[in-house]
């Protein structure tokens, strides 16, 4: 009397462990398998009972233009939205990067943070902190550092041509021997920054500075 509810137990057990991994490694076949098993359920009734006629595929017809105009809706929102998302997991990506390599004093460093300074400004991120970077030799030009710290940053012979520094922190920057061709130093704060000879009355270099 006992052998066949044990048989049941085991029946259980083992669909339940079926399920648990199931769901676990293959939630898509789980939810076509559910789908299926749903449907199947939904045109057995639905025929048994007699409601499969013209109206009836009116209305069918008419529910998938709604369904696929709240698709169309949805989708295009839900995309957004990720895309949103996924642009800010990628700045703090960047910027946490750079956070990572500030104070460091090598040519990794300096490669490191150059890439995403540009991967910054592909974003439209131009306040970047970037206080004690080591930028030696980095290639900067064009890049745009608009309201930058770089306050005590290592510009030394960095390639600045054209770069945009309006409004930046340059205080104590050290940018001997930078090429500074077009730069914009519009309202930056240049208090201790050093500039070679050659580098004063650069067009709009417009910034205060305490040292040359």
């Amino acid at each position: 009397m006992r052998r066949p509810q044990q048989t049941q137990r085991t029946f259980q057990e083992s669909f339940r462990i079926w399920l648990e991994e199931l769901s676990a490694n293959g939630p898509v076949v789980l939810a076509v398998y559910v789908f299926l098993m749903v449907t199947a359920i939904i045109l057995l009734v639905t025929f048994a009972c007699g409601f499969y006629n013209w109206a009836f595929f009116e209305n069918i017809m008419v529910e998938a233009h709604g369904m696929i105009f709240d698709l169309l809706v949805i989708g295009v929102f839900v995309g957004w939205l990720t895309g949103l998302g996924q642009r800010r997991v990628a700045i703090e990506r960047y910027k946490e990067e750079i956070d990572d390599f500030l104070g460091w004093h090598n040519e990794e460093a300096m490669h490191r943070i150059v890439g995403n300074i540009k991967r910054l400004n592909r974003e439209g991120v131009t306040e970047i902190r970037l206080l004690n970077a080591y930028l030696e030799n980095g290639h900067l030009a064009k890049v745009d550092l608009t309201s930058a710290d770089l306050r005590r940053a290592n510009l030394r012979n960095a390639d600045l041509r054209g770069a945009k520094l309006r409004g930046a922190n340059l205080t104590n920057a050290d940018l001997r021997g930078a090429e500074l061709s077009g730069a914009d130093f519009s309202n930056a704060e240049l208090s201790g920054a050093i500039f070679d000879k050659q580098s004063i009355g650069l067009p709009r270099l417009s910034g205060r500075s305490d040292e040359y």
